[in-house]
C-alpha cells in the first residue's frame, strides 16, 4: 500500500492539431483500491513499447459542425463498400438531429455484435472496423459540439492506450466511488464497453435500446480514462432526471430497468482522480479562488481558450509526489 503521504500523479502532455505542444495539465489519482489498480493498467501499458496513446477530444465547437459531419460522412462511405448492411449517409445541407444521430450509433451497436463473425484478417474488415471506431467517436464529438455554444461549454476528452490488451473488473467494492454528477476537472473511468450505459439510455431516451435488453453496464475497465472540463453538474440532478425518466415508461418497458437493483443498474461512472491546481493553471489565471470556485468564468474561458486547441497526446508521465 502506498504511504499515504505520497500522492500519485499522471501529467499529461498535450499537442495541437499541427503537433505542437499546447500545453500539460496534472492530474492525482485517489488512494483508492480502484484508482490504483486503474494506474496499474496504466503502467503495465507503457511496458510494451508496441502501444499508442489514443486520445478522442470533445472540445469542438459549433463552427466545427460541418467539418465533422463530413468526417462522418467519409468513415461511413468506406463502410458501406464492404459492410453488409448500409449505413445511411446524411445530408451535410442541414444539421444532424438527435434521432438521426441515435440511428447512426445503433448500427455501431450492431456492428458490435456483429463483429465475432467477420474473418479479421482481411483489410477489408480492418478498414470497417476503423471506421466504425472512428464513427462512433465522432457522433460523440458532433452532440458535445452542438453543446459547445452555451455560455459554459461542455467539453471532455478520453485517453487510452492501444491496442487494447489488459483489462480489469469492476468490483462490487469499486461501487462506492460511482458518480452521477459529474464536476470539471475529475478523471473518471472510460466506460470500455461497446453500447450504452443506463445513464447514456436515458439522456437519449433511447428505449428501443431498451425494448432490445441491450443497455450494457460496465463490466470491466482498462487504460481508458475520462476527463470531463464541463460545467459541474447540480447534485442529485441526474439522478433526478432518471427517475423521472423511469416514472414515465409504460409499465412493460419499466419491467426492463433494473430501477430497484443499483448494483445491476450501476449507474454514473466511476471516480479516480481530479486536476491539480497548480502553476499549469494559473499561468492562465493566478487567482486561485477563481479555480476553485464551481462554474467560474475562469473555467469557462480556458475550455474555449486552451483545452480546445489541445489535439492530442504526445506522453502521459506516471509521478509520485511527497
Amino acid at each position: 500500500m502506498i504511504p499515504k503521504d505520497v500522492m500519485d500523479v499522471i501529467r499529461i502532455i498535450f499537442l495541437d492539431k499541427h503537433g505542437t505542444r499546447a500545453g500539460a495539465l496534472d492530474f492525482q489519482i485517489y488512494h483508492t483500491t480502484l484508482a490504483q489498480r486503474w494506474l496499474n493498467t496504466i503502467r503495465e501499458n507503457q511496458l510494451d513499447t508496441d502501444k499508442t496513446i489514443h486520445s478522442v477530444f470533445m472540445n469542438k465547437t459549433l463552427d466545427d459542425l460541418l467539418e465533422i459531419h463530413n468526417e462522418m460522412n467519409e468513415n461511413i462511405k468506406i463502410i458501406n463498400q464492404f459492410y453488409h448492411t448500409l449505413v445511411p449517409v446524411y445530408n451535410t445541407d442541414t444539421a444532424l438531429t438527435h434521432q438521426q444521430l441515435n440511428e447512426l450509433h445503433h448500427h455501431y451497436e450492431q456492428y458490435g455484435d456483429y463483429i465475432k463473425f467477420m474473418p479479421i484478417d482481411l483489410d477489408s474488415t480492418k478498414l470497417i472496423h476503423n471506421s466504425f471506431l472512428r464513427l462512433n467517436e465522432l457522433i460523440h464529438i458532433y452532440e458535445y459540439a452542438v453543446e459547445s455554444g452555451k455560455e459554459f461549454p461542455n467539453m471532455n476528452m478520453l485517453f487510452d492506450y492501444y491496442p487494447q490488451t489488459i483489462f480489469k473488473p469492476i468490483q462490487e467494492r469499486d461501487k462506492h466511488y460511482l458518480r452521477c454528477n459529474y464536476k470539471w476537472g475529475q478523471l473518471y473511468l472510460g466506460y470500455n464497453t461497446l453500447g450504452k450505459d443506463w445513464s447514456a439510455t436515458c439522456a437519449d431516451n433511447d428505449l428501443d435500446l431498451v425494448k432490445r435488453q441491450a443497455v450494457r453496464p460496465q463490466r470491466r475497465f482498462a487504460a481508458e480514462a475520462w476527463i470531463n472540463f464541463s460545467k459541474n453538474d447540480n447534485e442529485y440532478a441526474n439522478a433526478m432526471v432518471f427517475e423521472d425518466w423511469y416514472d414515465d415508461l409504460d409499465e412493460e418497458t419499466k419491467k426492463l430497468v433494473p430501477y430497484d437493483d443499483l448494483n445491476e443498474l450501476t449507474m454514473g461512472k466511476f471516480l479516480i482522480g481530479e486536476v491539480v491546481i497548480n502553476n499549469k493553471l494559473l499561468s492562465f489565471n493566478y487567482d486561485i479562488n477563481q479555480w476553485l470556485l464551481p462554474d467560474s468564468k475562469t473555467k469557462a474561458d480556458w475550455n474555449k481558450k486552451v483545452f480546445s486547441k489541445f489535439h492530442s497526446i504526445e506522453s502521459v508521465e506516471v509521478l509520485q509526489w511527497k
